[in-house]
């Protein structure tokens, strides 16, 4: 092989590894923002069900339209 296509084979090789670990690194971001949308929903829930449980009022049941769960009640 001539030195120019020695060349152009080790920058290719560079540019397969670097686009490899981009690839598991994009992987491992969508993993983390997933947990901070998992933690913030955790947290929001734990505020909610604190109001709830502090307020006097009786029959209180909070509904979420798109889950459709309910996220929190008091009897």
């Amino acid at each position: 092989m001539t030195f120019k296509y020695e060349i152009q084979l080790l920058t290719l090789l560079i540019v397969v590894l670097l686009s490899a670990i981009s690839f598991v690194n994009t992987g491992q971001n969508m993993k983390d923002i997933d947990y901070i949308k998992e933690y913030r929903l955790s947290r929001d829930y734990q505020r909610l069900q604190r109001i709830i449980d502090n307020t006097s009022a009786e029959g209180i049941v909070v509904y979420d339209a798109t889950s459709k769960k309910v996220l929190g009640s008091k009897n």
